[in-house]
């Protein structure tokens, strides 16, 4: 994103320029040909990271409905795909996106890219790390997130995928800032029982975006979206907030889940 804003100043300053040299437009055509030319790698960059996102990626991300049916009460969110056997795909959210108060829900449903639903079945869930583990039936098309548990350099650029309020595979960019323990302004108590560091960003996210996956330029997930930081009422979030790749794992092994290869 960084890169990106940079490139339409520079964009914004070379016209400005030129046309106080009062070039024609054949030789403003030509520098922006020229431009175009010597920056082409970089455009082709964005274009193969957009085309493997649309292509590959956006499968990897489902929206999930949680159904309390005693209560009147239905969450959404989203989840991420992280594996599969010969019978399921597994796929990880929030716990507090399949609870409410302390019911976990009695009707869960997965839905595709492209809107394709399915049941899903809690295979468990943790209020202390906010993750919740499901399988579905192979019966639908997803694809299987790689993951990486390093921990993140200063200034990555990442990427965030999901379901917010409904809104079907909203992308936005940033970059990660740290790991630091956080205090979520929330009225939700399941949301604010994580006591460890957590992968903050500056990619915003919109209210609704619990279970989202953040991911690196290498199409790796690297985190799940669990709450974000909302001033003065805004929908859209300064900050957001996820669990770490490594604390996923440890989440997974914790439950004696050993089905990852990484």
């Amino acid at each position: 994103m960084k890169k990106i804003l940079i490139f339409i100043f520079i964009i914004s300053m070379s016209i400005g320029l030129v046309s106080c040299r009062n070039k024609t437009y054949e030789e403003l055509y030509e520098d922006y040909s020229m431009y175009l030319e010597e920056q082409q790698t970089l455009y082709d960059g964005y274009i193969n990271f957009i085309n493997e996102i649309s292509s590959t990626t956006l499968k990897s991300v489902v929206s999930i409905e949680a159904n309390f049916l005693t209560d009147g009460i239905q969450n959404i969110g989203s989840g991420a795909v992280i594996d599969e056997d010969d019978l399921y795909y597994y796929v990880l959210t929030n716990h507090h996106v399949i609870s409410y108060q302390s019911s976990v829900s009695n009707s869960i449903y997965v839905n595709n890219y492209v809107n394709d639903a399915i049941i899903a079945e809690v295979l468990f869930s943790d209020a202390s790390y906010d993750l919740a583990f499901l399988r579905i039936a192979k019966n639908i098309e997803v694809t299987v997130f790689d993951m990486n548990i390093n921990e993140i350099s200063s200034n990555i650029d990442l990427v965030v995928i999901g379901y917010p309020s409904n809104q079907n595979h909203a992308i936005t960019m940033g970059y990660f800032i740290e790991y630091r323990n956080v205090s979520v302004d929330s009225s939700n108590p399941l949301i604010n029982q994580v006591n460890f560091p957590v992968l903050i960003s500056s990619v915003p996210v919109k209210s609704g975006s619990s279970g989202s996956a953040i991911m690196n330029h290498d199409f790796e997930l690297v985190g799940l979206i669990f709450a974000g930081r909302f001033q003065n009422g805004n929908e859209i979030s300064t900050d957001s907030y996820a669990i770490p790749a490594d604390k996923i794992i440890e989440f997974l092994e914790l439950n004696g889940y050993g089905g990852l290869s990484s």
